[in-house]
Parts: structure tokens; C-alpha cells; sequence
């Protein structure tokens, strides 16, 4: 995905959590140990504090969760659901 489509999604998922604030984001990031970077990690962490600060929601509403895969695919996925909810573990 390029830069502007990346920016795109961003910004409706941050639109969406602006507009509603009863549901919770989440940064769902999947990859082996080698492709989660420190590199990544900036970039989700910068992803998430673009919410707070572009969207103004609150900090506690974007949870980002890691999930070690074994396949070498590397991917990030945006979350939109009711506060309280689980998250499924595949």
C-alpha cells in the first residue's frame, strides 16, 4: 500500500472514532519477530498519537495489540468495535 492510501484509512478510522465515541480502535499488528521492528513500532506508536492529537480522542479509546506470526506475511490491520468487547485470538 503507498503512502496516500496508507493516509487515507488512517484518516477515516480516525474520523470514525471522532464521530463515535462509545467504540474503541485497535492497531491489530501481525508479523514474526525479525518483521516487527523498531521501525514499525514508531510508526504504529506515531499512528496512534496522530488520533489523539489530529481527532482528539482520547488516548485510551486506540489500543494497539502485536500478534507474533510464523509465516512471514507482515500485516496491519485498523479495528472498529463496541467498548468491551474481546478480541478474537486468530
Amino acid at each position: 500500500m503507498n503512502f496516500e492510501e496508507e493516509k487515507k484509512r488512517l484518516d477515516l478510522f480516525g474520523a470514525e472514532l471522532k464521530r463515535k465515541p462509545n467504540i474503541q480502535g485497535y492497531i491489530v499488528v501481525y508479523g514474526s519477530a525479525e518483521e516487527i521492528t523498531e521501525e514499525i513500532i514508531k510508526r504504529v506508536d506515531a499512528a496512534k498519537y496522530r488520533f489523539v492529537t489530529q481527532y482528539r480522542v482520547d488516548v485510551e479509546r486506540v489500543t494497539v495489540v502485536y500478534r507474533q506470526t510464523h509465516n512471514n506475511a507482515f500485516i496491519t490491520e485498523l479495528w472498529i468495535a463496541p467498548k468491551g468487547i474481546t478480541l478474537p485470538t486468530q
